[in-house]
């Protein structure tokens, strides 16, 4: 079995079990939750795209 079905099967199990989890365990997010949630996600993005940036052209 080529490495890349090996990697796309563990993938994909993975992210079964992980939406088994939060599916199971679901709770309601309040407005105050969701406006922090959003604010660090609006700040957190472009510094992860400027690092990949970063990376991209320094090596």
């Amino acid at each position: 079995m080529p490495p890349i079905v090996t990697i796309l099967v563990v993938l994909a199990v993975v992210m079964l079990v992980v939406i088994k989890i939060t599916s199971a365990k679901g709770s309601e997010v309040s407005e105050e939750q969701a406006a922090k949630y959003s604010k660090w996600i609006r700040i957190l993005v472009p510094v992860v795209l400027i690092a990949a940036a970063i990376k991209y052209f320094i090596g």
